[in-house]
């Protein structure tokens, strides 16, 4: 369950673009797009999540939009600067996703037939992990 999407539902509202933006370092952000369906106030992909740069993500963002995640707070005046009042900022608190909004999704996923075997659950990653593991030295 994407971290992403629980930042979006975390700051949904209906009738805005949801853009959640988390900073990746590297002058890269981890971001998505998504939408709020009035009817069922699920929140719906708009664009995938990807690791890429603010400005490439920016391109994409051709409507009034509401930013949520870490990202939205760092860069915020970046965001400002290319999109002026179509940028809007997510509340303090409402920034980061919470083991609420992660309940709500695995409800969904539950009453849609989806379940995972917590067994088997490997992270996504959306770019190669910037750790390295050790290599052993030969005796």
């Amino acid at each position: 369950m994407p971290t992403l999407k629980a930042m979006a539902l975390r700051c949904a509202e209906p009738q805005i673009l949801l853009c959640t933006v988390m900073d990746a370092r590297r002058g890269e952000i981890f971001s998505a797009i998504w939408r709020m369906n009035p009817d069922t106030l699920i929140v719906e992909e708009i664009r995938p999540a990807r690791a890429e740069s603010l400005d490439d993500f920016l391109e994409d963002v051709t409507e009034p939009a509401l930013f949520a995640g870490d990202g939205g707070i760092k860069f915020a005046e970046r965001i400002r600067g290319r999109l002026g009042d179509r940028a809007r900022f997510a509340q303090p608190g409402r920034n980061l996703p919470s083991a609420e909004e992660v309940a709500v999704l695995g409800r969904e996923m539950l009453l849609d037939g989806r379940a995972d075997d917590a067994a088997m659950l490997k992270p996504i990653y959306l770019r190669t992990p910037d750790c390295n593991p050790r290599k052993e030295k030969a005796e």
